[in-house]
């Protein structure tokens, strides 16, 4: 009996180990290879970004109050030329 509790205890030490062991190993590995989208760009790259003027929201800004033409996409734009 006591080989029997002696040997389940080394088989769920085992396990547990095993399931600690395998289930994370993708996450604490390293890639080879990270796409240019994930990476975090260096301080002189932060750095050398050009800084914006003027910021133009799509429904208009203090520089085009509101403006909003609703027209379907084969319509002619007529009042925007006169």
């Amino acid at each position: 009996m006591k080989r029997l509790i002696a040997l389940s205890a080394v088989a769920f030490a085992v396990g547990l180990f095993a399931t600690l062991w395998f289930r994370p190993w993708p996450e604490l590995t390293r890639p080879k290879y990270v796409d240019p989208a994930f990476r975090t760009p260096s301080s002189i790259e932060l750095a050398s970004l050009p800084t914006a003027a003027r910021f133009d929201f799509p429904l208009g800004s203090e520089n085009g109050a509101l403006t909003y033409n609703a027209q379907r996409f084969t319509e002619i734009i007529t009042s925007a030329t006169t």
